[in-house]
């Protein structure tokens, strides 16, 4: 990750969220498939606001594309979903019951 110009902290930061991905599943995260990896996005999704997905979707795409790259069948569904700002007057709650 230091060859990819990743600072330290977000070295730190992909490496916690990719260790809760594998104590989530009790396995090792390369043995994960699409469809875990998505359901996990998800469950997180609905456990953190949206500025805290951030980095856990940045460390999953860095993982999933660049440690152990992947070509799943469904890649066109992306499992990393976009992690966008809630609009001005929209708060994050109602954010996510639209998506």
């Amino acid at each position: 990750m230091l060859l990819s110009g990743k600072q330290p902290s977000t070295i730190a930061c992909y490496r916690n969220a990719i260790a809760h991905l594998a104590e989530h599943f009790a396995c090792s995260p390369e043995k994960l498939s699409e469809a875990q990896v998505r359901q996990y996005v998800l469950l997180r999704r609905q456990q953190l606001q949206l500025g805290s997905m951030r980095p856990i979707v940045g460390a999953l795409k860095f993982f999933f594309r660049v440690t152990v790259p992947r070509d799943w069948p469904n890649s066109a569904s992306n499992p990393f979903p976009q992690v966008q700002h809630a609009p001005n007057g929209l708060g994050t709650r109602a954010m996510l019951a639209t998506h």
